[in-house]
């Protein structure tokens, strides 16, 4: 479906140029603290958060590629409690909006004896460490090996506490290497959906929300397991208003 030509659309479309940022820790997990922050045409994907300063965040040739070390970069309080650590790239947005973004990966997280080895990539909308909600592409595994995911993963995180439900399957979800990700936005109403192919879309998930009416939408990165995990975000599209 094509945006009204009312709408104010925001397209990536980049230059050829890339860029590498390691952001400084913030008590505002929210905001880039790098003073470096990308500018031209890389800003449109907005400001880079890397609270643990261990990532690698580069542009080029219309992909954007974090790359996260092994260990607990998080958004999540369910593995670790109140974890906040996941590199991201968040630009401020008011009132509705949809976000479409193509996220590229292969998931393989080793499994620890101490829980599971989680790996998501995709679309973060954040309003503070205790507001916010993720739509992922993700797959963990068990100490015991076994791989599940959520299909797809929606969480939605208000007071610091998850308002969504949802449960795991060992069923393979996703298909291929890339997942497209969307969320529709309209007053307090959140809408995922999924698509394959970015042809055919399949709506998965809402949520009725309290997030504040300014928030900022962009794509992150989560990495609980040993191996390092390298994730490619393209064809990012950010429409302002209903459609």
């Amino acid at each position: 479906m094509k945006p009204s030509p009312s709408l104010a659309v925001l397209t990536i479309a980049f230059a050829a140029c890339c860029f590498e940022t390691g952001c400084k820790k913030s008590s505002d997990s929210g905001g880039s603290t790098d003073p470096g922050a990308p500018t031209g045409a890389a800003a449109q994907w907005g400001s880079a958060v890397d609270p643990l300063g261990d990532s690698t965040i580069k542009h080029a040739d219309g992909v954007l590629a974090i790359t996260v070390p092994g260990g607990i970069h998080d958004m999540s309080g369910v593995r670790t409690e109140n974890n906040r650590t996941a590199p991201r790239m968040l630009q401020e947005v008011e009132g509705d909006f949809t976000v479409t973004v193509k996220v590229t990966c292969d998931f393989d997280p080793p499994s620890k004896r101490n829980g599971n080895a989680f790996n998501g990539a995709g679309i973060l909308v954040f309003a503070s460490d205790d507001n916010f909600l993720r739509l992922e592409r993700n797959v963990w595994t068990t100490p015991v090996g076994m791989k599940v995911n959520y299909a797809p993963l929606f969480e939605y995180w208000l007071d610091n506490e998850m308002r969504s439900t949802e449960r795991g399957t060992p069923e393979p979800f996703f298909k291929g290497n890339s997942t497209f990700l969307r969320l529709t936005r309209k007053g307090d109403q959140v809408t995922a959906s999924v698509s394959h192919d970015g042809l055919d879309w399949e709506e998965t998930n809402s949520a009725l929300t309290e997030l504040p009416k300014r928030v900022k939408v962009g794509v992150s990165v989560v990495n609980t397991a040993a191996k390092p995990l390298k994730v490619e975000f393209s064809e990012f599209q950010l429409v302002r208003g209903s459609r």
